[in-house]
């Protein structure tokens, strides 16, 4: 089961938006109700403290069978982590973020650690118009199409392929290194079909998908 949250980084468009709750269940956190209203796409649950975003306009943006759960500004977790529970509780276990990149850099930091956290628990990505980013910590298939560049770079302090298949330049036994100056660099290899297979033997890497195109 899908889930997608949508948080108040970089706005989708309206196209990648649309694509991605189809059929999903939303949750929305505070300020990202914004372009869901004006995209007039409906969230069955709604989390925040509202500083983003006004409580009195939140009808504009739920499903009347939707659900808000307000919390006080003065809390321990942020927005996204609280929708992500609800995920959670839901036990959907295909998660997309929306709006998770951009924005302010220490909210994309956190956003990245979440996708860290949880990614042995679920499908758990962040998807953006042209770019799509998951953590890899054990082994992971890349879904894309021929051309399409990704990069794998390391997440933490040490990580190794061990191997990797469908690019155009395969890998054995690659070591990066995120502290490491002149560590081997995993930017810009390049699928040669719609798949790429990725197995880990140590660490965890950043995988970024870049494609001209939405991806859906």
């Amino acid at each position: 089961m899908k889930a997608i949250i949508c948080l108040n980084g970089d706005p989708p468009s309206r196209h990648l938006a649309a694509v991605q709750t189809a059929g999903g269940y939303v949750i929305a956190a505070d300020g990202a109700c914004d372009y869901l209203a004006r995209y007039g796409i409906k969230a069955d649950c709604i989390v925040g403290d509202f500083d983003s975003f006004p409580y009195q306009m939140v009808a504009q943006c739920l499903k009347p069978t939707g659900i808000v759960c307000r919390h006080e500004p003065e809390k321990d977790y942020t927005d996204g982590q609280l929708a992500l529970e609800k995920a959670l509780e839901g036990h959907y276990d295909d998660i997309v973020f929306l709006g998770a990149m951009g924005g302010r850099a220490d909210h994309q930091a956190e956003n990245m650690r979440l996708l860290y956290e949880f990614a042995d628990r679920c499908s758990i990505r962040a998807v953006s118009d042209g770019c799509e980013v998951s953590i890899i910590r054990d082994e992971a298939v890349i879904c894309g199409c021929r051309g399409c560049t990704v990069s794998l770079l390391p997440y933490t302090d040490s990580a190794r392929i061990e191997y990797s298949a469908g690019f155009k330049y395969p890998t054995v036994k690659l070591h990066l290194g995120r502290t490491e100056s002149l560590s081997h660099s995993g930017l810009s290899n390049v699928m040669m079909g719609n798949t790429a297979f990725v197995v880990l033997s140590q660490g965890a890497v950043a995988a970024y998908v870049h494609r001209n195109t939405d991806l859906q």
